[in-house]
């Protein structure tokens, strides 16, 4: 399948794009914690999967993968020539979203229980930490986070679960003045 037409790979892009660009969006904002820096570097991933495009050879990966892979190196690019790392505690500004109906009382306390929980994320592994980054900043499946990791649905469904259980101890260790 090597021999993928240009329009058959512009085709898939399209798909890609109006399907899937939305969460590499939310990948780059968990990493960055900057929606204007994820913009740029969603759009210059963007480009340069569409100026690399007769590259992308289907038959080694899911045009998804690959796209994520060039976002990666925009992001690593960009946090190399800052001379810093990336962040791994993001999210924080969804804090101030987390607003119902249902009254103050509940929305302060979901509010403070999702910010102790991000408190903990640096006590998790690189690879925790990138599975967690994949399924709540991307919203990717475990079964998509697998392919693109390159490790079994299985593998990562232990690594997701061990990180929520890391995280939901961590958060009741707190409250139970337990640490």
């Amino acid at each position: 399948m090597h021999d993928t037409s240009w329009s058959d790979k512009l085709s898939l892009y399209e798909d890609w794009y109006n399907a899937d660009m939305p969460n590499l969006f939310g990948y780059l904002v968990y990493h960055t914690q900057d929606r204007e820096l994820a913009q740029d570097i969603t759009a210059a991933t963007c480009l340069q999967a569409l100026e690399r495009l007769d590259q992308y050879d289907p038959s080694r990966s899911k045009l998804k993968n690959w796209i994520f892979g060039i976002a990666k190196n925009q992001l690593y690019d960009h946090l190399r020539s800052q001379k810093r790392q990336p962040i791994h505690i993001a999210l924080s500004s969804i804090a101030e979203h987390l607003i119902t109906d249902s009254g103050l009382e509940p929305d302060y306390d979901r509010r403070e229980t999702f910010l102790e929980v991000l408190s903990h994320l640096e006590d998790l592994s690189e690879r925790e930490k990138e599975v967690i980054a994949l399924r709540y900043g991307a919203g990717l499946s475990n079964a998509e986070i697998a392919s693109m990791l390159e490790l079994s649905g299985n593998h990562i469904a232990v690594l997701h679960n061990r990180a929520i259980e890391k995280l939901r101890e961590k958060a009741e260790a707190r409250v139970y003045n337990v640490s």
